[in-house]
This record gives C-alpha cells, structure tokens and sequence, in this order.
C-alpha cells in the first residue's frame, strides 16, 4: 500500500473480503436466490415482457420515456389477487 497519511484499520485482503464481491459456489447460488411458493406465483401472473423490463429497468412502460415507477404500486393489485 503507498504511503498514505490515513489511519487503516483493515489491510487489502480483508477489505476485498468485506466488500468485494462473493464468489458463491453453485449450491449457494441456489439457497441465495432461490423464490419461496408465494413468489413463483406471483412471477407467473405477470407477462413475460413486464418481467423483463422490471428484472433490467426496476420499471416497466410500453413508451421510450423511462420515467420510474414505484414497484410496490405495481405489484399491489397482482398480490391482492394472492390474497
């Protein structure tokens, strides 16, 4: 590490452990990732393309202006329907 005039607390090996992104076997992908029952069936009532753009965008809009929407708002009345 250079010579710096801050105070370290953590050498490089810990902070790439900290805060460096995992590396997840395939089973821990699996467990981390997985969806519960409720989850899945909420997923498949909403269209693949919906699913699409709010897996990329967080949003979806059927127009080119990304203006963003609140997920829970869209989400509200597909979870009603669970209930």
């Amino acid at each position: 590490m250079p010579n710096s005039k801050r105070l370290t607390i953590l050498n490089e090996a810990e902070v790439k452990d900290l805060y460096g992104i995992p590396s997840l076997s395939l089973e821990e992908k699996r467990v981390s990732f997985a969806l519960n029952n409720l989850e899945q069936d909420v997923i498949k009532q909403v269209s693949p393309v919906a699913r699409l753009n709010i897996n990329l965008n967080g949003t979806y809009s059927s127009s080119f202006e990304q203006n963003l929407l609140d997920l829970d708002e869209i989400m509200q009345p597909i979870m009603q329907n669970e209930n």
